[in-house]
């Protein structure tokens, strides 16, 4: 098993603030083809380089992401910050596999609740 980077408040502010323009404004709705390209781009960059992301075997972990955990809300609200970061990690490689499902993510409003958790988990540290 591989371990976990640790995370600090800096790295979690710093994906925090990576995250600006990635998500529609509250009451907005887009497209697929309106989810900004560039801040997106420089969100994923910035989960990697403060090791929000993290190697390890997702695809049995959320069963290709078959398992109800993957995409549950519930689970989502309730997720430690080691679950968060391994539903955001699956999520981002599965974006490899699956054209759209990050896009899709965003869209639906799932990241948002991602980066909420996160904000959440931050306070409370």
């Amino acid at each position: 098993m591989t371990a976990i980077p640790p995370l600090s408040k800096p790295d979690i502010d710093a994906v925090l603030d990576s995250a600006a323009g990635v998500t529609p404004p509250p009451g907005a709705q887009w497209r697929l083809d309106e989810v900004p390209h560039d801040p997106l781009l420089r969100h994923i960059q910035a989960l990697s380089r403060h090791q929000f992301i993290f190697v390890f075997d997702w695809t049995n972990e959320f069963s290709r992401g078959g398992d109800p955990r993957f995409t549950c809300r519930r689970t989502l609200a309730q997720a430690d910050l080691t679950l968060l970061r391994k539903l955001m990690t699956a999520h981002l490689r599965m974006d490899r596999f699956s054209d759209n499902h990050l896009a899709g993510l965003i869209i639906s409003g799932y990241w948002q609740a991602c980066l909420d958790r996160l904000q959440a988990l931050r306070r409370a540290m």
